[in-house]
């Protein structure tokens, strides 16, 4: 039979011929709008090579889908986007004609149809297509079909009965028989329909909370943005299971339910409940599959319904509800443990470790878990290596997802391989006792030579005090290398450092590498750093050497007993007093150190005293006139860390004794800086303190300086700082450590500040809670003293026009007592001798009297000069220049001491820097 084709058809204008059977041709021919080959009826051009399948040639230009109510499917010749469009029914490119909408649904013309005549439920199409059930199907070995999905629901196409994908298309029986539409108990308000899944416009099933298949149906109600995925709307809506035979169970909505099988929270809101019994069941597991076989076990498992209370064998922890058992082993585990990975790499341990039900107790003499340092029942399963008998909890181990790795049998030996060598050291000499006494180290040009004993050399304490390994960046202390043509300097201990090592704290688990010559923040205590470093490629990190060589259990001085990291702890800080998450602690103490608080060096050196000043951990002398810093005299707390020389009675706060930028190389090269054209090199300043480059404010503590004597230019460290550390801290995504990393204020630093609104109201504010004779201060002058108000500032209080006048250093002054307080006790000594000073150069007697009245006077012409100053008066600028006159060469009196002495530096620097302020 032979019919004309009208000029109507898309793509082609001459007349086509109907062929109602195959014609006999020479070659195969493709349909020239679904691209599929041509077999059956099909349409053809008589003069060129055009074919249509019948079923193409008639498709309609426009549909009205019922799964996609809301527009019309409109026939275009090609894509109208650029590069490549999938179907979104199939997921296939589509390459000749389809069917698309503005709502970026796309279908392929066969696609379309198919689908139209299944929502119509046309169904005689598929009525000549075999279907195939699961089971029959298996014994195919069929291993391409196990991951095929149905087109409709997107689960696995061999769950259910489906049509043989012969035909074109993955389609299980009951998908092609669902309803257009059905009403669900759990949403009332509206019907809901069957619709195809829209890009970008789509919402998680609210079930499951899980997101939609990229190419799916799903059950919807567009209003109210209400969505199930298709398997989710066929579970029932209530339940008799053996676990809970009392009452049915019935879907509800709750908020954060706790499921009695699995324990877990965090699975969406609904939940199969029985409210008389509190008894919930999340619906993936009101419907366990009845045996489950994993690698982790050689025989199935099966399930014991019933809710009944049993120990893991498999992880050792307590349940009582759905478990399942091996009976030929006599096991009972959870589901969720069935699936355990047998075998685990952690960053706490450098083997794999294996999962095994139980261990035998003579394997293993200590039997702590290596991550809590709990007891593990080793009659349980765990995981353990049994070279090095190491052991943890199964939980703590699999505790979080990223925090292990799973390793598959087959690659087993290529971990064990040895790597490349790791060696940093070339031997060049050695002692009788086989010592290497000269060696070429890979981070220097040249020889570096053992020294045992620096004090030998290094006599004057000055000279020592500038010494500081390159490796670790502190104090440099015996045994060390060192260089006889530069200053470069290395411990013993910091040279050995291997060229590539994993850390237990390192989540990715990858060899990080040895790294010189880069100054960094480091990834895990947050300090600034220009020594050696271990760096992550994968993850862009580095962690200084200090960081590096610290194991999760160590002993420190500070405690008696060892210290283990708990990164689920969360507590006080004993040497800083900061509430912390992620500590050392002592399982036998209260006692518990942070990384910050451990990263300080046992000892240090500064300019205040000549000798080292050692990290003290209590205060002996709790007399509040001794808990003072000798460097910045503020006051100390009585139970914080301090650093301390006992041969010269001097203490300091750590960050006073450190300073800044304790872990940056003095006198080292700074090559970051491109606008200056010379070297630049790290300096401390401390007496001499030119104005920085940049800011114009005076330099102190850690600055650059050119190297070239005839160059001045001089900048502050954080004025010249890379833009990659001026970040407040790194995100430790990539450590175990979760602490959050606080600022520190110097303990008992108190900051009075008067402050005047433009109604010429005023106030006294205070930065910190130790405000013992300001409370008296204020009222004399009856008004409010303020504490402290967190985040709220001047002009949240005082309006947007206040002005301040700050006057600190007041610790001393504050305890004036009956007798002056502590600061007659400090100033009496002093004042005497300025008098005999006085006396002896011009033979004027200086009158006899209470010192109290002096340090009474100090107060009043700086709080009187303070006032009168911020109202203008020029008397209040006179007051505040006459206290500096009079008493800052009483309390600073550097001139009653030798040039060389320790004191001579301590109080001509404090001298200058009240000067300069």
């Amino acid at each position: 039979m032979e019919m004309e084709m009208g000029s109507q058809r898309f793509g082609h204008d001459h007349p086509m011929v109907f062929n109602d059977v195959p014609t006999n041709q020479t070659k195969e021919v493709t349909c020239s709008r679904c691209g599929e080959m041509v077999y059956g009826s099909s349409f053809s051009c008589t003069e060129c090579e055009f074919y249509l399948h019948k079923k193409c040639a008639e498709a309609p230009p426009e549909i009205r889908h019922p799964f996609h109510r809301d527009h019309p499917l409109v026939l275009l010749p090609k894509s109208p986007y650029k590069g490549r469009t999938f179907c979104n029914f199939c997921g296939k490119t589509c390459e000749k004609f389809l069917y698309h909408c503005s709502c970026k649904l796309d279908l392929h013309v066969k696609c379309a149809l198919l689908s139209f005549n299944i929502a119509k439920k046309r169904l005689g199409e598929l009525k000549r297509v075999a279907l195939k059930v699961p089971l029959v199907s298996a014994e195919d070995n069929d291993k391409e079909l196990e991951r095929v999905k149905c087109f409709v629901c997107r689960e696995p196409l061999l769950g259910s009965m489906y049509f043989s994908p012969d035909c074109g298309f993955n389609l299980h029986k009951k998908c092609v028989e669902l309803p257009p539409k059905i009403n669900y108990p759990v949403h009332k308000n509206h019907p809901l329909v069957l619709q195809f899944r829209i890009q970008g416009s789509s919402f998680p099933c609210n079930l499951c909370r899980k997101k939609q298949p990229p190419l799916a149906l799903s059950y919807s109600c567009s209003p109210c943005k209400f969505a199930l995925h298709v398997t989710c709307a066929e579970l029932p809506s209530i339940l008799d299971l053996p676990c809970h035979r009392k009452h049915p169970l019935v879907l509800e909505s709750q908020n954060n339910p706790s499921c009695n099988a699995c324990k877990e929270t965090h699975r969406g809101k609904f939940v199969y409940r029985c409210s008389s019994c509190r008894f919930n069941l999340h619906f993936e597991c009101a419907s366990p599959p009845l045996t489950i076989k994993e690698n982790i076990h050689e025989h199935p498992f099966t399930l014991l319904w019933r809710q009944v209370s049993f120990i893991c064998d498999a992880c050792g922890v307590e349940g009582n509800s759905v478990s399942y058992t091996c009976s030929t082993c006599s096991l009972v585990v959870h589901k969720q443990c069935i699936s355990l990975p047998p075998i685990i790499s952690i960053p706490r341990h450098e083997h794999p470790i294996f999962h095994k039900y139980f261990l035998q107790p003579h394997e293993f003499r200590d039997c702590k878990c290596k991550i809590c340092y709990e007891e593990v029942k080793v009659e349980y399963g765990s995981y353990s290596c049994s070279i090095c008998k190491f052991i943890v909890h199964v939980n703590c181990a699999l505790e979080k997802k990223g925090w292990y790795k799973v390793i598959d049998p087959k690659h087993l030996g290529d971990l064990t391989m040895p790597r490349r060598s790791t060696n940093p050291i070339i031997c060049i000499e050695k002692n009788e006792d086989g010592e290497m006494t000269k060696i070429r180290h890979f981070s220097h040009d040249h020889d570096l030579i053992l020294k045992a004993n620096p004090m030998e050399e290094h006599i004057d304490g000055a000279n020592l005090m500038e010494k500081y390994c390159d490796g670790c960046v502190l104090p440099v202390s015996n045994p060390f290398y060192h260089c006889l043509q530069c200053d470069f300097f290395l411990h013993k201990t910091c040279a050995k450092s291997p060229m590539e090592k994993r850390l237990w704290f390192h989540i990715c688990q990858q060899f990080l590498i040895l790294v010189v010559d880069h100054i960094f923040r480091c990834g895990l205590c947050q300090s600034e750093c220009n020594g050696f470093a271990y760096r992550c490629e994968e993850c862009d990190i580095h962690y200084c050497l200090h960081c590096a060589a610290r194991s999760y259990r160590i002993k420190h001085p500070a405690h008696k007993h060892p210290l283990h990291y708990d990164r689920n702890y969360k507590g006080q800080c004993h040497a800083c007093g900061v509430e912390r998450r992620g500590l050392f602690v002592c399982k036998s103490c209260t006692i518990s150190l942070h990384i910050q608080c451990l990263r300080q060096p046992l000892s240090a050196w500064h300019r205040c005293d000549e000798h080292k000043l050692k990290l003290a951990y209590e205060e002996v002398n709790t007399y509040s006139q001794y808990l003072y810093c000798d460097i910045c005299e503020r006051k100390r707390s009585s139970s914080g860390w301090f650093y301390r020389c006992s041969t010269c009675d001097v203490s300091a706060h750590t960050g006073c004794a450190l300073g800044s930028y304790p872990f940056i190389k003095p006198g080292s090269i700074y090559r970051g800086l491109e606008d200056h054209p010379h070297r630049l090199t790290f300096v401390r300043k401390t007496f001499s303190c030119p104005n920085c480059h940049k800011c114009g404010k005076s330099c102190r503590d850690l600055s650059l300086e050119c190297a070239d004597s005839a160059c001045d230019y001089v900048v502050h460290w954080d004025c010249a700082k890379p833009d990659y550390l001026t970040s407040r801290k790194i995100p430790l995504d990539t450590t175990e450590i979760d602490e959050i990393v606080e600022e520190e204020r110097a303990p008992g630093s108190v900051c009075v500040v008067l402050v005047f609104n433009r109604k010429k109201e005023w106030g006294l504010f205070l930065s910190s809670e130790e405000c013992f004779s300001l409370r008296y201060f204020s009222s004399l002058l009856g008004k409010r003293v303020y504490g402290d108000w967190g985040d709220k500032t001047f002009t949240d209080l005082w309006g947007p026009k206040s002005t301040t006048l700050e006057m600190s250093h007041v610790d001393r002054f504050n305890e004036f007592g009956v007798d002056g307080g502590p600061a007659a006790k400090v100033l009496k000594p002093k004042f005497n001798v300025f008098a005999k000073t006085v006396s002896a150069h011009t033979g004027v007697q200086v009158s006899k009297f209470d010192i109290k009245y002096l340090v009474a006077a100090s107060v009043a012409f700086k709080g009187v000069g303070g006032i009168l100053f911020t109202f203008g008066s020029s008397i209040g600028a006179y007051l505040l220049v006459l206290q500096q006159l009079i008493f800052t060469p009483i309390l600073y009196d550097f001139y009653n001491y030798d040039t060389e002495k320790k004191e001579f530096g301590i109080l001509f620097t404090k001298f200058t820097q009240v000067c300069s302020s």
